[in-house]
């Protein structure tokens, strides 16, 4: 118990230890979350597999999830990125779909028991579609509105907007 936490910290960088080596010269095959699982529930695969039709014709994309990625690799090599860091459906799962014509991006998000927190609008457990798109981009400003739905689109959970700018890679 005592190693399998100090090689945790260790992985973190908490405590001095040896780097991390890996055990073959094969690259390691990566999971990809965003693909159905037990823990789905009805809802958010059939959403998945009407997405999953419109993926059909090329107008939309089902965006992979891993819990590592390349950039995190290289930026900060002892970090994970906050995906699923729970058991399958304790924590949440989530499927994207990016429509570039549109720019627009859906994720099909279900919440897990482990979740919970204070009353507020989304039920435990349940399946919320969440819808983003640029608005408007006006040089390296980037002008973006989500919302958060229910999976019947009756029940508007919440809602944003929000500016973005794009930094100039030529300025330091």
């Amino acid at each position: 118990m005592l190693r399998s936490c100090a090689a945790r910290l260790r992985t973190l960088g908490a405590v001095p230890g040896p780097a991390r080596r890996p055990f073959s010269s094969e690259k390691a095959i990566q999971k990809d979350y965003s693909l159905p699982n037990p823990s789905w529930t009805k809802d958010i695969r059939l959403l998945y597999d009407q997405f999953m039709k419109k993926c059909e014709d090329g107008s939309w994309k089902r965006l992979p999830s891993y819990k590592y990625t390349k950039f995190v690799e290289e930026q900060t090599p002892k970090a994970q990125i906050f995906t699923r860091s729970l058991e399958e459906g304790l924590g949440f799962e989530y499927v994207m779909f990016h429509n570039d014509a549109e720019k627009r991006v859906v994720c099909v998000f279900q919440g897990g028991p482990h979740l919970q927190g204070n009353h507020g609008p989304i039920p435990l457990c349940s399946v919320v579609v969440i819808n983003s798109q640029i608005d408007k981009i006006e040089g390296r400003k980037y002008f973006i509105s989500c919302d958060i739905r229910s999976v019947d689109e009756k029940t508007l959970y919440s809602e944003a907007t929000s500016l973005f700018i794009k930094l100039d890679p030529n300025k330091a």
